[in-house]
């Protein structure tokens, strides 16, 4: 899923990725560090929980623009998410494409201050 989405970014002009963690350490420690404009966050992550590193980023970085990714049903825990500090939540396993041209417009409108 990270190879797709970096591909994904990597395609569209005015993105680019700065960063890419395969645990929720890495996410905070490289957040920390890099404070990127937008964060693509997977819930599945290994360590430190999805939900409690966007607790977490959201409470270090306020302006970042933070999708998450689930796996789960969106519509049953978007609230809670974006309640948490989400601006967007993405179900990834919906239809191909819909999920990953949505995380593109999220990110462009991120990008544009939305």
């Amino acid at each position: 899923m990270r190879d797709l989405v970096h591909r994904l970014v990597d395609l569209e002009d005015g993105l680019e990725v700065v960063g890419v963690a395969s645990n929720g350490q890495e996410v905070l420690d490289q957040a920390a560090s890099l404070s990127p404009d937008a964060i693509v966050l997977d819930l599945g992550l290994p360590q430190i929980d999805g939900e409690v590193a966007l607790r977490e980023l959201r409470s270090k970085l306020p302006d970042a623009h933070i999708i998450v990714l689930s796996g789960q049903a969106s519509a049953l825990i978007q609230p809670r998410l974006l309640e948490e500090g989400a601006d967007a939540v993405i179900e990834k396993d919906s239809a191909y494409p819909s999920w990953q041209e949505d995380l593109m417009a999220r990110l462009r409108l991120g990008r544009h201050g939305g």
